[in-house]
């Protein structure tokens, strides 16, 4: 048996430690330009992306647990608006835990392949749609657990707080994203394209910094919605029973 809130904080150090671990043992032996890379770029090469991967998958399988937890606990019956935020809520959930499965299954720096196309289409394409979706369902679950907690009015004003956050910050990394690829993928020579290796990024813009900010501020209003729940699920057991004929 452990208590759910113990569980919680159990995931998010998991999650914590996994991306913040690799990412400034990256930085401390990488000279980077720009000095700050992309969560992505940090995790995506050896030895890094074993330590990402070693505390991720676990947090994610945790993490699918805890979205169970939080959506029987915080569901609200005979109100079908509220019941309908909190199913979607708890699929954007699931979403976000389990495309941590996928980033680290594709890792981003992994560019040993004979032509950029390959590397698009056998790493890129994969990775990006992890990334997208761990992104696109966190935003979702901030926003609509500050919704639902606006209007049950529960008194947890942080979530509604960190729900009218993360929209403009959301909005702002789709757009930076968006030109960044645009100008990464649509510059560049096509022979090298067609035969060469594909290098990483590695000029200082402004859209780089605004798309990599963005990154960071939508992960940690992710972290600190469910650390809000920390109380909600304080006192509350879960355990597995083996049951024997």
């Amino acid at each position: 048996m452990i208590f759910c809130d113990t569980l919680l904080l159990l995931t998010l150090w998991l999650q914590v430690l996994g991306i913040v671990t690799p990412y400034i043992i990256n930085i401390w032996k990488t000279s980077y330009n720009p000095p700050l890379p992309f969560i992505s770029h940090a995790v995506g090469s050896p030895p890094e992306n074993g330590i990402f991967t070693l505390l991720m998958i676990p947090g994610s399988f945790l993490g699918v647990i805890l979205c169970f937890i939080i959506h029987k606990v915080s569901n609200v019956k005979d109100n079908k608006f509220i019941e309908l935020l909190n199913d979607v809520s708890f699929w954007c959930g699931v979403i976000y835990f389990t495309s941590w499965v996928v980033i680290s299954a594709f890792p981003f720096s992994f560019t040993d392949l004979p032509s950029q196309y390959e590397w698009i289409f056998c790493v890129l394409c994969e990775h990006m749609i992890g990334a997208l979706l761990m992104l696109a369902s966190s935003v979702v679950f901030v926003i609509l657990q500050g919704i639902k907690s606006w209007i049950t009015n529960d008194g947890n004003n942080h979530r509604w707080k960190l729900a009218i956050f993360v929209a403009p910050v959301a909005l702002i990394g789709v757009c930076s994203l968006v030109c960044l690829a645009v100008e990464e993928l649509c510059t560049g020579n096509e022979n090298i394209a067609k035969n060469g290796l594909y290098i990483l990024p590695s000029k200082l813009s402004r859209k780089y910094i605004m798309t990599s900010t963005a990154e960071w501020m939508i992960i940690l209003s992710m972290w600190f919605t469910l650390l809000t729940f920390c109380k909600e699920i304080s006192g509350i057991k879960i355990g597995i029973r083996v049951l024997s004929h």
